[in-house]
């Protein structure tokens, strides 16, 4: 019996924004999806609207409503370390966010 690859878990950064960004998402390892959410749990609920950018741009931004990730994914191939994926930014305030790397796409 040839045995199970392993895929690796999730690779998870933290990291604080305001609206004074966009801020450049860059991917940390190889990797087909990166989910940026605000960190957040029961005693601390989310605050902050976020505003999803295209790699390259500062225009024309989607809104994230509070509690709900920006998603940057890759159909074909690999996100790889250093590459610029998007950009987020607070609709205001500030507030830290999750980037959470994978490789599965849902």
């Amino acid at each position: 019996m040839a045995p199970t690859p392993q895929v690796p878990g999730p690779s998870v950064y933290t990291f604080a924004i305001d609206g004074s960004g966009p801020y450049i998402v860059i991917a940390q390892t190889w990797c087909r999806r990166i989910e940026v959410r605000e960190n957040y749990d029961l005693a601390n609920l989310p605050q902050c609207d976020l505003q999803q950018f295209a790699p390259g741009t500062t225009s024309n931004p989607g809104l994230i409503p509070k509690g709900t990730a920006a998603v940057f994914s890759r159909g074909r191939g690999s996100f790889v370390p250093g590459q610029e994926v998007g950009r987020i930014n607070t609709a205001s305030g500030s507030c830290t966010v999750v980037q959470i790397e994978s490789e599965f796409i849902v």
